[in-house]
């Protein structure tokens, strides 16, 4: 009986810890790291709005680059060389908000260089955890060059941003809002549920944080849709924010040519 105990708590041990992984997308094929929807490369990763009180599940798709450049010094003097990546291990997300934790597709986040990686974010945010976070993935790399095997650490830049929600009426607005598709070409949708015909407006951001365009109705109780034209904004991130009856969400979506 005992060993038929031990049988089944190792096999649902397996099993919970395969049910926190993630799976690499096949079709990836820019390095760096793309926060769900993200088709190009940042400088920072913006991975979707945390809100406090509500799940976070969210999985950013990773291909470590098969090769750098890095600097070195050679007989005193300064020089960069291009190196082969042998293996990543992304050892610490310093930064990361307290209750959100990192797990990859692989055990201790490692991969080899050219690899195709996952991380899944997941936890609940608290209160206590409302702001914006940059968080530093740090990597370990073993590299290969002309003048033998170096070890050096590679940073990737990911920001997380935590909001309050204090009502429900602000929970529910926060849970049902989607951008379909997303990424958008030259035509999307925006659906949120309320409970009540209020006034609402929905604006698109740039990363600057220039309002570029701003739509205003009054919603009905239920579903409501609002049509996104492109417009010819430039390929990339923005931001978006709906208000409506005095509260507001914010999020991201992606224009793509």
């Amino acid at each position: 009986m005992k060993k038929l105990v031990l049988s089944f708590i190792t096999v649902f041990s397996v099993l919970f810890i395969q049910a926190q992984t993630c799976t690499p997308d096949p079709n990836l094929n820019k390095i760096g790291i793309f926060p769900p929807g993200a088709t190009n490369w940042d400088s920072v990763a913006v991975m979707p709005i945390a809100t406090a009180g509500m799940m976070y599940d969210q999985t950013a798709q990773m291909l470590a680059p098969a090769d750098t450049v890095i600097d070195t010094v050679i007989g005193g003097s300064p020089i960069q060389i291009t190196v082969t990546i042998d293996s990543l291990w992304l050892f610490d997300f310093a930064g990361l908000p307290p209750s959100l934790s990192v797990t990859c597709n692989t055990p201790d986040c490692f991969m080899e260089g050219g690899d195709r990686a996952c991380m899944r974010f997941l936890g609940t945010p608290t209160l206590s955890d409302v702001g914006t976070y940059l968080v530093q993935v740090k990597a370990d790399g073993i590299v290969s060059s002309a003048i033998g095997q170096l070890r050096d650490t590679i940073v990737f830049l990911m920001q997380v941003e935590v909001q309050a929600t204090q009502s429900v009426e602000e929970n529910v607005l926060a849970r049902t809002i989607q951008v379909t598709p997303n990424p958008i070409r030259e035509t999307g949708h925006v659906t949120f549920e309320v409970p009540d015909a209020k006034d609402y407006t929905f604006e698109i951001i740039d990363l600057t944080g220039k309002k570029i365009q701003s739509i205003s109705g009054t919603s009905r109780a239920g579903v409501n849709s609002i049509r996104i034209d492109r417009n010819q904004l430039s390929e990339g991130l923005y931001f978006y924010a709906i208000r409506w009856n005095g509260i507001s969400h914010k999020g991201r979506m992606m224009f793509v040519d």
